[in-house]
């Protein structure tokens, strides 16, 4: 059984392979590419979730390890380590300034009244 982490959209499948999303659609509904519809979109169009393991057979490689590994092919070990560092500083100051806002009193009946008078 798959798990739902373990599912695919086909935008990603797309990134993935560097298909078109029309390409990875064609490849579904000719039988080339497993997938699980769950639904319809509100335009009528099928939406589709694709096993990684199915990707995973394709490129030769986990799906989470090969696009790290093209992301950050560019990069020494030095940069990458200074760019995780970095990800970290911001996150924790992201975390502090949450803490550090101010929370407003909420407006009382008669103010919003006031402010939204109808003519």
């Amino acid at each position: 059984m798959t798990a739902p982490h373990d599912l695919l959209s086909i935008q990603e499948v797309a990134r993935y392979l560097r298909l078109s999303d029309d390409t990875v659609r064609r490849q579904i509904q000719a039988g080339d590419l497993p997938a699980i519809r769950i639904g319809t979109t509100a335009t009528g169009r099928a939406r589709y979730r694709i096993p990684s393991s199915a990707i995973e057979k394709i490129i030769g490689g986990n799906v989470g390890q090969q696009t790290w590994k093209t992301m950050f092919a560019h990069m020494s070990e030095d940069e990458i380590e200074t760019l995780i560092d970095e990800a970290v500083q911001w996150s924790r100051s992201q975390e502090t300034a949450k803490s550090e806002m101010i929370s407003l009193p909420e407006p009382s009946a008669q103010t919003l009244k006031n402010r939204f008078k109808q003519p």
